[in-house]
């Protein structure tokens, strides 16, 4: 599910799973358009043609909810709760 709350921002809901233990998850995501001239520059596309968006969000994740272990020699180095981030790109597929 995603709702729009301003020009750039959305939150998306969705499930999460990992390691085949299931969690409902809504994250905030950014999303900004990039013209087809910076898209080129960047290595994203060919010519000038489309513009791309780039949507970025962050969650949470704790490794417990979904069976990770941290073994005990290594617990004081691995935390329970990881950050994951994304960043992807989209283009109109013509």
């Amino acid at each position: 599910k995603v709702q729009k709350v301003d020009s750039r921002h959305y939150k998306v809901s969705g499930t999460f799973t990992m390691r085949g233990k299931s969690r409902p998850l809504t994250l905030d995501v950014r999303v900004r358009e990039i013209d087809g001239a910076k898209a080129k520059r960047l290595g994203l596309a060919n010519s000038t043609d489309s513009a791309w968006l780039r949507v970025r969000g962050s969650f949470k994740v704790k490794l417990s909810d979904h069976g990770v272990k941290i073994p005990g020699m290594a617990a004081a180095k691995v935390n329970d709760e990881w950050t994951v981030k994304i960043s992807l790109f989209a283009v109109e597929k013509k």
